[in-house]
């Protein structure tokens, strides 16, 4: 899971967002 959205995430988006969808992942998923 985070191995996907590191990459896709770490593209664009700041670490700060990264941690942010990680948290909301974690309990969603």
């Amino acid at each position: 899971m985070l191995r996907e959205m590191k990459p896709s995430v770490s593209l664009k988006p700041p670490k700060l967002y990264f941690r942010r969808q990680t948290y909301a992942e974690l309990p969603s998923a």
